[in-house]
């Protein structure tokens, strides 16, 4: 199969009886002018589909993905694989400091001494406070 990019106006012909010219309209709506002999049917596919013919070998079903339409999805991806990282990272250190917050905790209830429990208390805030600086860390990359 031979795939050609047409700018507007430019025609192609097939054989010495036909041409077809290619026309953009607005957005991804095209013209397209075809002279032909009248005895040369021409059909709009899904017309033609409809009335039961199959779809031409070698048609593609779908536009194929440009070189920079390619570029910007995995840009796209790299830029999420980011995002996502970053927040793993971000929950590991939320979980170690809440996990430090338990040891104060578990430490407070098993000291008596009154000493003991206000630097406890103290640590506790200092972690309270890492922890919300934490969530309030914007993810934009």
């Amino acid at each position: 199969m031979l795939s050609l990019q047409l700018k507007s106006g430019e025609y192609l012909t097939i054989g010495d009886d036909i041409a077809v010219q290619i026309f953009k309209q607005s957005g991804s709506v095209f013209r397209v002018e075809v002279k032909a002999p009248r005895e040369v049917p021409i059909l709009r596919g899904a017309v033609r589909e409809k009335g039961g013919a199959d779809r031409p070998d070698g048609l593609l079903t779908r536009q194929p993905v440009t070189p920079s339409r390619r570029r910007h999805s995995a840009q796209n991806a790299e830029e999420s694989a980011k995002r996502r990282e970053f927040r793993a990272a971000l929950w590991e250190r939320r979980a170690e400091e809440l996990e430090a917050m338990e040891a104060v905790l578990d430490r407070l209830d098993a000291a008596g001494d009154p000493a003991a429990v206000g630097e406890g208390l103290r640590e506790l805030r200092s972690h309270l406070e890492t922890v919300r600086s934490l969530s309030g860390t914007e993810i934009i990359l």
